[in-house]
């Protein structure tokens, strides 16, 4: 017996039983067993949802292992925040998923077409049982199927989709759901679980870019979940525009976006004019061709096409230079404010004369314009026209050039046009579900070009206004962030934290009253402060494009500004106190760090009670526990100002990160922390920032950046492009 229930108890430890165990028609109990032995001692947090382990398998009943356990796109914490059930996907019947509006729906991108768009139709053609909970992830967005029902969808042209079905509590029960996916031109679908019964796409052979069968096997019986990929993508040949000589060779590459190989064995290259094939070398099914052996009696213009079918084709020219010069490339330099580029077109030595003297007209002009742009999603994005002559007034788009004297072109690094927020060419996969493209922020003329990226492209042209060769220079623009405060705060900073320490039996620390700082100079407050841009800049990755500067320094718009104040948090609406050490209002914090000026809060306040607060909740009782990663014995008491103002500089540099978008998820609505309650990144939730392992006292808690934190930042702030 003894032996009996020690193992009934080693299964209970293991398994929960759960929830609202089922009563079939035949009397028998349906058990849901959800096995927790590799998640620890069920403190953690496996999916980081918000809820530990120990929380979704005893109380909550939902699935540790994923964040949204229904699919209505809430995290199962925030359900529970927010007072909806986390097991349905739409707890108030209303026939949307908790969370969701018909204003929502109507102003998410998938409903908005824009040109370019590809149409995708997603149908269920049998009624679901409303009991079901069966919900169709697109994207974010989340779909409820019960009625039969269809949905049509506009797919920004360079994008992939992930889509997940998720029927019943768990994604592999419930009743079957029967799906049909129907696309229209230049769509490919990625079919892997089969979530879809028929997959139509406008071609007659649909082909899968990431691999997989070519056509996608069709499941009569329906599905009881799964995942699926939809892709839009574009092509497009890089150079699109290039000049050679006689010894010359060129070569045109293709290149697909999203990145979805492989391409080969589904090319098909033309070439004009007709009998341009015997200059061109290429294989009807390879990524790049070579242009070479132009010469004198050769065209004088090659055009190539690449043709994937489906609506995806693009083309690309070769010229030869029959007697003039081209830019073959481009020096550009900032100084260090960032706030003005140099540019030095550069000229080959090359046999063909030309110039800009009117007194000799047998020598053939070339005339240099130089444009500021980006490449997007969507194609090219102009921003300026550069003056390419300051000697004569007004903007000179377009100006004669010699070769034995080239100019010096000077960029004020101002737009002179504006630009929409646009998507970037490049994609970055934050975790397993989803995938997000760079944000090129919007531009106002008259202002500085924001981070990331400004192409520079030099052309020339004859004087018949033919172009004669294209280059480009891409410049990696930082992102900066200011950090300002006043006198008032450099005075309560240097004020003296005494904590009335109440002893329990049993604890180690033998004062009544503890002097967490025992206070310092103005002077050497005013000198902690100076450190603080400094100390945020060391702690930023390497490889990302930040720079961090003080409260007298002159910096570029747009950039981020951190304000430390006195005091606390206060709400405008209640008046109440808050604990919060720092602040970013949520309309600052930008998925993809769209939007790269805002302002951020620290409170000085906030954070010298917080060291009471924290100091208060570690003891050590006498068995001997304590929370590790609040562990004071260790700290020097009181602190230096060193030591005080290295933990403001973190708070700072948390407030920071929220207003460039740094989140778990590439999502907006989940602006938050990495629900990480082990102590080891920046970006924990306040209440987990414990000052000794921030410190540096705990060495097994030594603070560092998630490797998904390091990379969002190098990702949205290159330091190349």
């Amino acid at each position: 017996m003894k032996t009996t229930r020690l193992l009934t108890t080693a299964l209970l430890a293991a398994f929960s039983l759960g929830p609202l165990a089922s009563q079939a028609a035949d009397g028998i109990t349906s058990i849901r067993l959800v096995y927790i032995g590799d998640l620890g001692d069920g403190t953690g947090d496996y999916d980081g949802d918000g809820l530990t382990d120990w929380q979704e398998v005893k109380l909550t009943h939902t699935d540790p292992r994923h964040v949204d356990s229904d699919g209505d796109g809430w995290w199962d914490g925030q359900e529970i925040q927010a007072g909806t059930n986390p097991l349905l996907a739409d707890t108030d019947g209303d026939g949307l998923p908790d969370g969701w509006t018909p204003a929502l729906y109507a102003a998410h991108r998938l409903f908005n077409p824009h040109p370019g768009d590809r149409t995708v139709t997603i149908r269920l053609t049998r009624p679901t049982p409303a009991d079901n909970h069966a919900v169709l992830l697109v994207g974010d967005m989340p779909l409820m199927l019960c009625e039969t029902n269809s949905w049509t969808f506009s797919l920004p042209t360079g994008t992939v989709w992930n889509v997940e079905l998720k029927v019943g509590e768990r994604r592999w029960e419930g009743t079957p759901v029967h799906l049909e996916l129907e696309g229209g031109a230049g769509v490919f679908a990625e079919n892997a679980d089969e979530i879809f019964a028929s997959v139509r796409l406008e071609e007659d052979r649909p082909v899968t870019l990431r691999g997989g069968p070519a056509e996608p096997p069709t499941s009569p019986g329906g599905s009881r979940g799964g995942s699926a990929k939809i892709y839009a993508p574009c092509i497009f040949l890089d150079p699109v525009s290039q000049v050679v000589h006689c010894d010359e060779s060129a070569e045109v590459r293709v290149r697909c976006v999203p990145d979805t190989p492989p391409l080969a064995g589904k090319l098909v290259w033309s070439f004009n004019p007709d009998y341009a094939s015997a200059y061109v070398d290429v294989a009807q099914d390879t990524l790049s061709a070579t242009v070479s052996g132009l010469g004198p009696d050769s065209p004088t213009t090659i055009m190539l096409h690449a043709d994937v079918g489906y609506a995806l084709t693009t083309g690309a020219t070769v010229q030869y230079c029959h007697g003039h010069d081209n830019c073959p490339t481009n020096h550009v330099s900032f100084p260090p404010n960032h706030t003005n580029a140099t540019i030095n077109p550069v000229f080959r030595n090359c046999e063909h004369p030309f110039g800009d003297d009117p007194d000799d007209p047998d020598i053939p002009k070339i005339f240099l314009e130089v444009e500021v742009g980006r490449d997007t999603a969507t194609g090219w994005q102009h921003l300026a026209w550069v003056d390419t002559d300051s000697e004569t007034p007004g903007l000179q788009q377009r100006t004669a050039i010699s070769r034995d004297n080239p100019p010096t072109i000077n960029w004020n690094a101002k737009a002179t046009s504006s630009a929409p927020l646009a998507n970037g060419l490049d994609s970055l996969v934050y975790d397993s579900k989803t995938t997000f493209t760079r944000a090129l922020p919007a531009v106002a003329a008259g202002q500085y070009a924001p981070p990331p990226f400004a192409t520079i492209v030099s052309r020339t042209f004859d004087d018949k206004d033919n172009l004669i060769s294209e280059f480009s220079t891409t410049l990696a623009i930082p992102q900066y962030v200011k950090i300002t405060w006043n006198n008032t705060v450099l005075e309560e900073f240097r004020q003296p934290i005494v904590f009335n320490y109440v002893g329990i039996e049993g604890d180690t620390v033998p004062s009544t009253n503890v002097a967490l700082f025992a206070g310092c100079t103005a002077t050497e407050a005013a000198s902690a402060f100076v450190d603080i841009a400094a100390r945020v800049q060391a702690i930023f990755p390497s490889d990302a494009n930040i720079i961090v500067v003080g409260p007298d320094a002159t910096v570029p718009q747009p950039h981020k500004t951190i304000v430390i104040l006195t005091g606390q948090y206060v709400k405008p609406t209640t008046g109440e106190k808050k604990n919060a050490l720092g602040r970013t209002p949520i309309e600052h914090c930008r998925q993809r760090n769209d939007s790269p000026s805002s302002t951020s809060y620290v409170y000085d306040g906030a954070i010298r009670q917080s060291l009471g607060r924290f100091f208060k909740s570690y003891y050590v009782k006498a068995n001997g526990g304590y929370n590790p990663m609040n562990d004071w014995r260790n700290v020097p008491l009181p602190l230096s100002t060193d030591l005080l103002t290295a933990y403001i500089s973190q708070v700072a540099l948390h407030e920071c990160c929220h207003a460039m978008g740094l989140v778990p998820t590439a999502s907006a609505k989940y602006n938050g922390h990495n629900n990480c309650t082990c102590g080891g990144h920046f970006m924990d939730s306040g209440k987990y920032r414990w000052p000794p392992m921030y410190l540096g006292f705990i060495s097994s808690r030594i603070q560092h950046w998630m490797p998904k934190n390091e990379l969002y930042l190098e990702f949205v702030f290159p330091l190349e492009p």
